[in-house]
């Protein structure tokens, strides 16, 4: 059963044009001019209850934008957005009843309290019974272990720690939707393993549906069940991440080449190269081209080779491929 519809959704921004020069500022505040910014291009997608979904895309893809819609902050500029029977930005306060954002670079918690007096008070924004409000304190505590931080005040915790109290702050009110935006950027690594822990405990024991964006590919990988990829406002993939991998990877081989003697850069028309720190990565359809027939073109370009390494590309190798080509046309959606 789906619990979030979007049909061609769009999202056009109008943005104040800025001139350089004193003179042109103050005929900037006069009579301003506007330019137009696209960021959503028409997506059509779904999300079934109790899926947890990375959503996935380069910076300005268009991510956060569909991620403010379906939470209600922003309207769209057309299409249709329903998520568990209303209109999000629509019906704001029945919507925001129904869901949590968790941001990694915001905090739902008040900066001077201690996180325990955010709960107390979240507990009454949210009209949360005092038997509710005592299971799911309980189980946080014990989960995300924030039971010494309850009388701490925000700004004395360190950043895995208030992550951990604003997941505990933000489910609260058993939320069926969960969207996170980034919820492990800056963690390290024990912090982030907690955290993906927890969000997975609470997919499985509510089956909360989840919405995951991340540039580390790692909590995409360990947290998903599918994927769903945007680039420039357009919808390039949407589906479980094994499929993506044989679509894509089985026919991409990633050749890592060692130059004998000092090569500072390398160009092969044709081929996405990138330079690391002891030699370059290569990477190429296999049905379109050969190991042999890259080395041959190194050898005749002059190249020396030390040694090389054939591998097939990780989902992280995949997925950057894919921002790179723009490779509408190599996946079937």
């Amino acid at each position: 059963m789906e619990i979030i519809k979007i049909e061609n959704l769009k999202k056009t921004y109008q943005i104040a044009k800025r001139r350089e020069g004193f003179l042109n500022n103050f005929k900037d505040l006069i009579k301003k001019e506007w330019e137009y910014k696209t960021a959503l291009k028409g997506i059509d997608t779904s999300i079934a209850e109790g899926e947890i979904v990375g959503y996935i895309g380069p910076n300005g893809a268009g991510k956060s934008t569909t991620i403010k819609i379906m939470s209600g902050i922003l309207y769209p500029s057309s299409g249709n957005v329903v998520v568990d029977g209303i209109v999000p930005y629509e019906n704001k306060r029945v919507n925001a009843k129904k869901i949590s954002l968790i941001a990694g670079q915001k905090s739902n918690l008040y900066w001077d309290l201690p996180i325990i007096d955010t709960f107390q008070l979240m507990k009454r924004i949210y009209k949360i019974s005092d038997s509710l409000y005592k299971h799911n304190l309980d189980l946080f505590c014990e989960t995300l272990d924030i039971k010494p931080l309850l009388n701490i005040p925000t700004r004395q915790l360190s950043l895995g720690q208030r992550m951990r109290a604003d997941f505990a702050v933000s489910m609260l009110h058993n939320p069926k939707i969960v969207y996170l935006d980034e919820p492990t950027i800056g963690l390290d690594v024990v912090a982030k393993d907690r955290i993906r822990e927890f969000i997975k405990s609470i997919n499985d024991s509510r089956n909360t549906t989840i919405i995951i964006t991340s540039h580390d590919i790692v909590d995409i990988e360990k947290i998903c069940d599918r994927v769903i990829i945007i680039d420039n406002g357009e919808l390039i993939y949407s589906g479980d991440i094994k499929t993506l991998k044989e679509q894509y990877s089985n026919k991409n081989c990633i050749m890592h080449v060692k130059f004998d003697g000092n090569v500072e850069s390398l160009s092969l028309e044709n081929y996405i190269i990138e330079k690391d720190e002891d030699g370059f990565c290569i990477y190429f359809d296999r049905t379109i081209n050969t190991p042999s027939q890259i080395l041959y073109k190194l050898l005749e370009d002059g190249k020396k080779i030390f040694d090389f390494t054939l591998t097939e590309p990780s989902l992280e190798d995949t997925i950057k491929m894919i921002y790179k080509n723009g490779c509408l046309s190599n996946i079937n959606l």
